[in-house]
C-alpha cells in the first residue's frame, strides 16, 4: 500500500507542478504586458523591469497554489482513472480514504513550500521589486503600478492655519492644524511617499512628509497633546533616523504651547523622541495587509491596539494567513471526489482542467464576497475567514461519501 502511495503522490506532485507552472508563465505573461506600459519611462528599462517581473514570482506562486492544486488534483486523478490505474489501484483494495489521505499528503509539500515563500521570501522580494521600480520612476510608482494613499489615523484638532502662500505653508496643504515652519526637510533619494501621512502614537499625531527607502524619515511634524486633548507641542524636524531604541531627530524647530497661544519657540541641532512607531511599522503601512507576513501584521495590530484605533482590517488578513493551509487542503479534499465520479466515464482530460478552473474561480469569488460582508456585518474575522473554506470542505466530504 505504501508502494501505491508513493505512486500516487508522485503522479499528483508532477500535475500539480506542471499545473503551478502554467499558471505561473501565464500571470507572469500579464505582469510583463503591463509593465510593458512603463518601459522606457524615467530610467525605467528592459533590464529594471525584469528584476521586477522575477521578482513577483515568489508572491504569485504563493497566490496561485490552492488554484493550482485544485486543478493538478484534477487532473493528476482523471489521467490515471482515463488509464485505468485508479481502478485497479480501487481493486487492490486502495479505499476512497486512502486516495484522499495520499492526495492530501501530495498536496502538503505544495503548502509547505507556498508558506515559506509567502512568509520569508514574498514580501522581501516586492520590497525589492518596490524599490527597483520606484528608484527609476520615482516616488508615485509602488511596483503595482498605483500611487500609495495618504493614511490618515485620527486627525488632530485643527489649532489655527496660515494663509496660502506664506512662509511655511503650501497652497495644497490640507492640515490647517498645522503651526508653520520655515525648516527646509532634508533631501535624500528614492522617497516613499508622494504625500503625507498621518498616524497616532500615544498622545501624539504624526505627520511624516517624507519616508525613504533606508528607514529614515523626512519633514516630521509631531503634535504633542495632553490628557484633555489640548496642544502642548508642536515638533517639527526635518530628518529622523531610526538607532534601534529611539529616533534621532536633526534640525530640530519646537513650539511650546499653553491655552492654545504660543509660549515659547526654541530651536535644536538634534534631539531624540521616544516612540511606540518603528521603521518596520512604517512598512507595514505601505503595502496592502494581505501583503504583508504574519509577523508583521501581529506586529502592527499590537501597535493599533495600543493606539486604541481599529485594526479589524488587519485582523482579517492575519486570519486569512492562518487559514491558508487549510484553505489550500480543501482545494485537493475537493478534488477528489470530482475525480473519482468522473473517473467511472473517462473523457477529455480537459474536461477536468475546464471543471478544476469554473470550481476555482467560483470559490475565490464567494470567498471574496462572504469576507467582504463578514467585514462590513462584523463578524469576528476567524468566523468570516474559515466560514467559506469549511463550507467547501463539507461539500467535498458529501461528495465523497457519496462516491461509490
Amino acid at each position: 500500500m505504501r508502494l501505491l502511495d508513493r505512486y500516487l503522490g508522485g503522479a499528483l506532485l508532477g500535475t500539480i507542478g506542471l499545473t503551478l507552472a502554467v499558471l505561473l508563465g501565464l500571470f507572469l505573461l500579464f505582469e510583463f504586458v503591463e509593465q510593458l506600459k512603463s518601459l522606457g519611462e524615467s530610467d525605467y528599462g528592459v533590464a529594471e523591469m525584469a528584476l521586477y517581473v522575477a521578482s513577483r514570482i515568489p508572491r504569485l506562486c504563493y497566490d496561485l497554489l490552492p488554484l493550482a492544486l485544485l486543478i493538478g488534483a484534477l487532473l493528476g486523478l482523471g489521467l490515471l482513472g482515463r488509464s485505468g490505474e485508479l481502478a485497479a489501484m480501487r481493486c487492490a483494495g486502495m479505499s476512497r480514504a486512502a486516495i484522499t489521505a495520499a492526495a492530501l499528503k501530495a498536496g502538503s509539500v505544495g503548502i509547505v513550500i507556498a508558506l515559506a515563500l509567502g512568509e520569508f521570501v514574498a514580501p522581501w522580494a516586492e520590497n525589492y521589486a518596490n524599490d527597483v521600480r520606484r528608484s527609476a520612476l520615482g516616488p508615485e510608482a509602488t511596483g503595482f503600478g498605483q500611487p500609495i494613499p495618504e493614511v490618515v489615523a485620527n486627525r488632530a484638532p485643527t489649532i489655527g492655519s496660515a494663509p496660502a502662500g506664506e512662509a511655511g505653508s503650501t497652497a495644497d496643504d490640507e492640515h490647517s492644524g498645522e503651526p508653520s515652519f520655515t525648516g527646509t526637510p532634508t533631501r535624500q533619494p528614492a522617497p516613499l511617499l508622494h504625500s503625507a501621512l498621518w498616524l497616532r502614537d500615544g498622545t501624539s499625531f504624526v505627520r511624516i512628509g517624507q519616508l525613504f527607502a533606508d528607514d529614515s524619515i523626512g519633514d516630521l511634524l509631531i503634535h504633542d497633546y495632553d490628557q484633555a486633548r489640548r496642544l502642548r507641542t508642536a515638533t517639527h524636524a526635518a530628518s529622523a533616523r531610526f538607532d534601534g531604541s529611539r529616533w534621532r531627530l536633526r534640525d530640530i524647530r519646537r513650539t511650546l504651547f499653553d491655552q492654545g497661544r504660543i509660549v515659547s519657540t526654541e530651536v535644536l541641532d538634534t534631539g531624540v523622541w521616544d516612540a511606540q512607531l518603528r521603521p518596520d511599522l512604517l512598512q507595514v503601512v505601505l503595502r496592502p495587509p494581505e501583503r504583508q507576513s504574519v509577523i508583521a501584521l501581529a506586529s502592527y495590530i499590537a501597535y493599533l491596539r495600543a493606539n486604541g484605533l481599529d485594526a479589524e482590517r488587519y485582523r482579517y488578513a492575519i486570519w486569512s494567513k492562518l487559514i491558508y493551509p487549510l484553505t489550500t487542503a480543501m482545494m485537493v479534499l475537493l478534488a477528489v471526489p470530482l475525480a473519482l465520479r468522473r473517473g467511472s466515464r473517462p473523457g477529455n482530460p480537459g474536461r477536468y482542467l475546464l471543471l478544476g478552473a469554473l470550481a476555482g474561480i467560483v470559490f475565490h469569488l464567494g470567498n471574496r464576497v462572504c469576507v467582504n460582508f463578514a467585514i462590513v456585518a462584523s463578524v469576528p474575522p476567524p468566523l468570516g475567514t474559515s466560514g467559506p473554506v469549511l463550507l467547501v470542505g463539507i461539500v467535498a466530504l458529501l461528495l465523497l461519501r457519496r462516491t461509490g
